[in-house]
């Protein structure tokens, strides 16, 4: 029961024995109901509860009809004609008198006359609620009546092969009322108002508003239909039913349109497509379209039996089974041949091709297969338990076989069957699809396989709760099946795969210049991943190797884009960022120079290539460019930089060297004497030295000696030195040198021996001999006017002899050879 205009429902079930109901009539706040086998039960509380009423009723008769004239409620049966109630269904009597048929079809009920439609008789009257009747048929040319209706004077009958009659003179005379309908088949009628409603087997419901005149369809949102087969032609889906004809939709089954020109028979039982040719097979042989269904001809040319039952397409050729076996047109001619030599069984109620085979289901004769075009036929049933072929599909190189026990499939061209069945819960597999890798089964409800039959899913969600499927077309993103009563249904082949998803970790960070690198990630599906760049100036991807152009980031994307299996991943973005690279910079040491040099060049080189620079805060140096100007001692720090870019960070190095002062020199003064001065021509940064070893405290501009030796000074500034002054030798004696003597030595320079003469200078003699440190080295006195010293022995160099007699000092410089 709805209350709301069929929005939602609930079920008013209690009392019922059966819910198999098959009428249904109201009298006043009376509701009675005519079932399947446990005939009449009636409501008085709107369905709250049910009570049978079938006192004098067959009870297992099938209660085809109820009409409701007044206290009087007549049923009508499948096969025991008509009973009357006059108290509510208290009590039945048969009302049979003058039927010839009791095959009750429909009842109505205008003014005090009762129209009986029977089934194979026609229609009876009675003008007295049913005590005797008298068939009113004249005009009438079908006697299947299956529906009667009553508008004002009109009596309008439904019939199974003849459409819609109308009479005007209470059934005296019929009339054929069928202009608009597309259908034969009409099973019920009903009155609203001026308009009466048609309800068909295949096309829908039709309505008339000026007494079947004219009739139109009315089916929009309308899914209730029976449909043959589907086939997919390019944007262009053809559906055909057992008595409609054939309809086209061109927006994916939203909207369809009849396409019956030329099609004088509408029982189509098959369609196919080869090229812009469109091949329907029927109960009366074969029509060709070539204009998309616009017009149809017969192309039943050596066609020997017209009960086409199936067809398919194997390259140039069409192959047609039928009642009577298979036919063969090649080249889309004009003449079919029949090819039946091995076939024992020529009812073939489906074909399938699979490379240069051509296998034909047989009703109850099995499988057979051909392997030269249908020359010859060979059967192949080896494993197969019912020889029901109802459907055939190819999977690659599967092909699997649709049978009252279920789905069979072979691998090997049909040479053996193996059941596989698990999951599927009804095993009278009418029809099968195949689309890649995906199986589609019809039986009460679609199963789906995407693993060759291994296991079956039902994917009935959307469905009608009980649907028997008539044919399965898949098409590149949909599915569509065609129902024996709920008309043509579609799905988007993407909610029936498996969803993935994919692992993409964090990408770590990257330098500019790094070499290339390879991205990981992976999908639940095991399909490879691709990726993507946002910015491929930033790094750019081929395959799943990375390279990278300069600083910055990108996203980088992976996805995976599905299968038939499986559907597209949902993407996974990670941004990948590139830092600037360090810069090295090649600036080797520098050597020291020394006040006073000329200007020298500086030279350094940057990993990146970029142009280096050299700048300084020192005043001892100017620098021009890369050239360095001396200007002062002392240490001195130069810097090597480069600034950086967008894809190289900045970078800077040192190096320092040191500008020596300038040689110093020695200004001696008063050598001779018991204190002589030392001065140095630099005014700071002075270190004196005596024989070799520093000086402590020695840093003034001058130096007083008063110790023999050598002597000499060097300048620092900063940690920079520069050179040794030239030694300045100094032996302080305190004494005057007599400048006026007749002292002499010889030979100088010396070898050997070294002569010494005093002259006539005194008696008292006295000889000494140093190295230029101050060691005295050789020490005598004598008396004699002359005296020889053997320095054969003494090193090499510069010595000083000091000669002092009682009369004179002399100091005598020599050289030893």
């Amino acid at each position: 029961l709805s209350t709301n205009n069929g929005t939602s429902w609930t079920a008013v079930n209690t009392g019922l024995t059966t819910t198999d109901i098959r009428s249904l009539a109201i009298g006043g706040s009376n509701i009675f109901a005519g079932t399947y086998d446990k005939g009449i039960f009636l409501s008085t509380n709107n369905g709250a509860n049910w009570t049978a009423v079938n006192t004098g009723l067959i009870t297992t008769s099938i209660i085809t009809t109820i009409a409701v004239s007044g206290s009087n409620v007549f049923a009508g049966t499948y096969n025991e004609g008509v009973f009357l109630s006059t108290n509510n269904g208290a009590s039945w009597t048969s009302i049979n008198t003058g039927l010839t048929n009791m095959g009750i079809r429909s009842l109505a009920v205008s003014g005090s006359n009762i129209f009986a439609g029977t089934n194979g008789g026609g229609i009876f009257l009675s003008l007295n609620n049913g005590a005797s009747w008298t068939a009113v048929n004249t005009g009438l040319t079908s006697t299947h009546v299956y529906s009667l209706a009553v508008s004002g004077s009109n009596i309008f009958a439904g019939t199974f092969e003849g459409k819609v009659f109308l009479s005007s003179n209470n059934g005296v005379s019929w009339n054929p009322v069928n202009t608009g309908l597309t259908d034969t088949h009409v099973f019920s009628l009903a009155v609203k108002g001026n308009s009466v409603f048609a309800g068909t087997e295949g096309v829908g419901i039709f309505r008339t508003a000026n007494n079947g005149t004219n009739w139109s369809a009315s089916n929009i949102g309308l899914t209730v239909a029976s449909v043959s087969d589907l086939a997919v032609s390019g944007s262009n889906i053809f559906a055909s039913s057992a008595t409609g004809g054939i309809l086209i939709s061109s927006d994916n089954g939203n909207n369809w349109v009849s396409v019956n020109t030329g099609l004088t028979n509408h029982n189509v039982k098959a369609l196919a497509i080869s090229g812009t040719n469109v091949y329907a097979g029927t109960g009366a042989g074969i029509f060709l379209s070539t204009n998309n269904g616009a017009g149809w001809v017969t192309v039943n040319s050596g066609l020997t039996d017209t009960n086409v039952l199936s067809l398919a397409v194997s390259g140039s050729s069409i192959f047609a089974g039928t009642g009577g076996g298979v036919f063969i047109l090649n080249n889309n001619g004009s003449s079919w041949t029949s090819v039946n030599t091995g076939l024992t069984n020529l009812y073939i109620i489906s074909l399938a091709v699979s490379g240069n085979n051509i296998f034909a289901g047989t009703s109850g004769g099995g499988l057979y297969r051909s392997t030269d075009n249908g020359s010859n036929w060979t059967s192949v049933n080896f494993g197969l338990t019912n020889m029901y072929i109802n459907d055939l599909a190819v999977s690659n190189n599967n092909i699997f076989a649709g049978t009252y026990d279920g789905v069979f499939l072979s691998t090997n061209n049909g040479n053996t069957w193996t059941i596989v069945n698990s999951g599927l819960d009804h095993l009278a597999v009418q029809l099968l699809a195949a689309s890649n890798r995906n199986i589609f089964a019809g039986t009460l409800g679609l199963f789906h396989s995407n693993n060759n039959g291994a296991s079956w899913a039902s994917i009935n969600t959307g469905l009608p709760k009980i649907t028997s499927i008539r044919t399965l077309v898949v098409s590149e993103n949909q599915i569509f099946i065609g129902t024996a009563a709920a008309g043509v249904w579609s799905r988007p082949l993407s909610q029936l795969k498996t969803p993935q998803i994919i692992t993409f970790g964090s990408l770590p960070a990257k330098t500019f210049g790094e070499s290339p690198f390879n991205l990981s990630a992976t999908a639940t599906s095991g399909l490879p991943v691709s990726f993507i760049s946002s910015d491929p100036t930033i790094a750019s991807i081929s395959g799943n190797s990375v390279t990278n152009f300069k600083a910055g980031s990108t996203i980088i994307t992976a996805s995976q884009a599905g299968d038939d299996i499986y559907n597209p991943a949902v993407a996974v973005q990670k941004t990948l960022t590139i830092n600037k690279a360090t810069q090295v910079i090649t600036f080797a040491s520098l050597p020291d120079k020394t006040l006073g040099d000329a200007a020298f060049g500086l030279s350094a080189t940057v990993n990146s290539s970029l142009p280096v620079s050299f700048a300084t805060t020192s005043d001892k140096i100017t620098i021009n460019t890369s050239q360095v100007t001396i200007v002062k001692a002392g240490r001195v720090t130069i810097t090597a930089s480069q600034a950086g870019n967008s894809n190289y960070a900045a970078a800077s190095i040192d190096q320092g060297f040191c500008i020596k002062p300038t040689k110093p020199v020695i200004t001696a003064t008063d050598i001779t004497t018991q204190s002589p001065i030392l001065t140095s021509n630099a005014t700071t940064g002075n270190q004196w030295f005596l024989n070799g070893a520093i000086i402590e405290g020695a840093t003034s501009q001058t130096l007083a000696p008063t110790l023999s030796g050598t002597y000499k000074v060097q300048v620092k500034v900063d940690d920079c030195v520069s050179e040794f002054s030239t030694d300045q030798v100094l032996i302080v004696t305190g004494d005057i040198q007599s400048l006026n003597t007749s002292i002499e030595l010889y030979p100088n320079p010396v070898t050997d021996w070294l002569t010494i003469s005093f002259g006539d200078e005194g008696r008292k003699r006295e000889i000494s001999l140093y190295q230029l440190t101050g060691q005295q080295i050789i020490s005598q006195e004598t008396d004699e006017k002359e005296v020889r010293l053997n320095v054969a022995t003494c090193a090499k160099g510069i010595y000083i002899a000091k000669v002092i007699s009682d009369r004179a000092i002399k100091i005598i410089k020599f050289e030893k050879k």
